[in-house]
């Protein structure tokens, strides 16, 4: 049958051909066929390919494009400049009798360098373009022995368990005092919530009014939390474990309480974590601080209560979560969950170091949103990026010679103010080194670099001449970390015995090996700084 009338054609039923059909005639319808022959276009096998070897056939100066290239890659812009600085994030699973685990850190974190280092070792190709978004790090961490860092405590698939031997709250008052002093003059400066009088108060009160001890009083909670970063930092392991386990058992009965002491236990729980080098549990505990800060109102500057006591405390409560919310996340390559109030929520002026650590967590806010968490349309508009802010982190750096006094290029000082002055110009360096680091991740991979791109377009991204300038912008703030943190130590016993500053030594050390195993003539310039910073781990 060459053809059906119209009306079987509408309800697809078979039509004999005739004039009428015999349906139409049973059905007393006009049968009604069509005049001319409907053509229907073929299907194109492979169009894609098609125009691939056309172009190719006809301009001999483009590289064409291999048979198995995913169609995506064909449909984006042929600039050279296009690809090659995007940095991967990476993601692992972990199992356990009970539950699987699986983390994802971003690409301004240590884990996502640690992974570039793993490729270059094993030989693996990187692929220069974003096709591959998460890379899975597992074998890495095999192999660096970094699967504990990465996954926490529950790497093992083992909990912690808490003792039920309450003996242990026995404890000498001294020791007790000791480690508190110890936190207030380290960590508290991150976190002055409280008053160092008021924390020693409140210890007081644990031995002066033994029978009214309860390990649910928020009160409580918070001072032992204190006394347990202390205990950590002056590696009194045990005393360390019982009063973190113990305050956060009293924590988990606040679980919906939400007050101004509700925000501090998360938060010194946060910092407890970063201090044992548990990066993930800290961002977990900071994203409670920051819900249970949003359901207080602090984001809004909001004060029931009306008192000037009371509004400064909310408010240097708001900004610390503020400071270390905003550089968990980006040392972990993750997106914030609060954002910065502006001039809704003042900063509190006599408190210098916190203001000056609120200016810097501006400025690794702009960091990660126009260098990690913005797709650029070429190399120049990121190097553009990045050099800009660099001018502001530079401006930012003779503020706070003529604010705190603090020379980032000069010399580490001593006791407490040493310490603070360390840890402002770890973050800098810090900072500086992640602003510029894509580029050295780039200028690694164009010198392995994958089969599906053209000889031709890695050598016209090779002929960039400020692609080793940005390099070298990175490579300098990771010598200036170790060079600023090993002094520190040698000079300020506050330093050496706080465990946190090896996090800045790692990812100084990561870009220098980095550079180091993908360009053999830089071994005799990084190694030894390399010795230092590991000569200075052990010493801690």
């Amino acid at each position: 049958i060459g053809k059906a009338c119209e009306a079987c054609r509408v309800r697809k039923t078979r039509c004999d051909g005739k004039e009428p059909c015999a349906r139409c005639l049973n059905r007393s319808v006009s049968c009604v066929y069509r005049t001319r022959t409907r053509n229907r276009p073929r299907k194109s096998q492979t169009p894609a390919r098609a125009t691939v070897s056309s172009s190719g056939a006809s301009n001999t100066d483009e590289t064409p494009a291999p048979i198995n290239v995913a169609p995506e890659s064909q449909d984006r812009p042929k600039d050279d400049n296009s690809w090659g600085f995007h940095v991967h994030s990476v993601a692992a699973i972990t199992t356990s009798p009970s539950s699987i685990i699986q983390l994802h850190y971003g690409p301004s974190s240590n884990f996502s360098m640690l992974h570039s280092i793993y490729r270059l070792i094993t030989g693996i190709q990187t692929p220069l373009t974003r096709r591959e978004e998460v890379a899975q790090v597992g074998p890495g961490l095999d192999l660096f022995q970094n699967r504990q860092l990465f996954f926490g405590d529950l790497a093992d698939g083992k909990s912690t368990t808490i003792s039920n031997d309450y003996s242990a709250m026995f404890l000498d008052k001294e020791l007790c005092n000791r480690v508190l002093e110890r936190y207030l003059c380290t960590f508290w400066h991150l976190l002055p919530i409280l008053t160092k009088d008021d924390f020693r108060r409140r210890a007081e009160l644990l031995y002066s009014s033994p029978g009214l001890f309860s390990f649910d009083s928020p009160d409580v909670v918070v001072v032992m939390l204190a006394m347990a970063i202390g205990a950590s930092i002056l590696e009194e392991e045990a005393l360390a474990q019982f009063l973190f386990q113990r305050a956060s058992q009293g924590a988990e009965k606040l679980d919906e309480l939400v007050n101004i002491q509700a925000i501090h236990i998360p938060l010194l729980q946060a910092q407890f974590q970063l201090e044992r080098s548990r990066p993930h549990s800290a961002f977990l505990y900071v994203g409670v601080a920051s819900r249970k800060a949003v359901a207080a109102g602090l984001h809004r500057g909001i004060s029931i209560r009306g008192q000037m006591r009371d509004c400064l405390q909310r408010r240097l409560t708001f900004w610390s979560l503020f400071i270390m919310e905003t550089w968990v996340c980006f040392c972990l390559g993750r997106p914030t969950s609060i954002s910065d109030p502006g001039c809704g929520v003042p900063v509190p002026a006599e408190e210098k170091f916190i203001h000056a650590l609120v200016r810097l967590a501006r400025l690794v806010s702009k960091c990660a949103a126009r260098i990690y968490n913005q797709h650029h349309e070429s190399l120049l508009h990121m190097w553009n990026a990045a050099t800009e802010l660099r001018h502001e982190l530079q401006a930012y750096a003779e503020e706070q010679l003529f604010d705190v006094h603090l020379d980032i290029q000069g010399e580490p000082g001593t006791g407490e103010c040493g310490f603070c002055k360390t840890i402002i110009a770890s973050m800098y360096h810090h900072v500086q080194l992640l602003m510029f680091r894509p580029f050295l991740v780039l200028r690694g991979k164009l010198r392995t670099p994958a089969p599906q791109i053209g000889a031709e377009s890695c050598d016209k991204l090779r002929e960039l001449t400020w692609l080793d300038t940005a390099c070298e912008y990175c490579l300098e703030p990771a010598r200036q970390i170790i060079k600023y943190i090993n002094k520190s130590c040698e000079i300020n016993h506050l330093c050496k015995e706080a465990k946190y500053f090896s996090f800045f030594l790692e990812g100084a050390c990561y870009v220098l090996g980095f550079d180091m195993l993908q360009d053999k003539s830089k071994v005799e310039t990084h190694l030894p700084w390399l010795h230092v910073a590991l000569d200075c781990l052990s010493s801690m």
